[in-house]
């Protein structure tokens, strides 16, 4: 895989990050197709925007693996 180096002002970089989400007590909740699709549709909705980009998913009946990389400097969108 040839990683892309991003630049700010003083630093280059290249954040990439694997996130696995489970299903409460891995029930088999993702076993549809078409449930599968539209997580997949959220989920690229929502990286556009916090503005990072999906590198690449896959559903599993129980679990969903997500590779994206960001900026350096993401700021939340949402309050804490």
């Amino acid at each position: 895989m040839k990683y892309k180096l991003d630049r700010s002002a003083h630093s280059v970089y290249s954040l990439h990050y694997h996130l696995v989400v489970i299903v409460k007590y891995r029930r088999k909740a993702l076993y549809d197709e078409g449930i599968r699709e539209s997580l997949k549709q959220i989920i690229w909705s929502l990286a556009e925007e916090l503005g990072i980009e999906i590198i690449g998913q896959e559903p599993a009946e129980d679990h969903i693996h997500i590779l994206y990389s960001s900026r350096q400097h993401l700021q939340p969108i949402y309050p804490m």
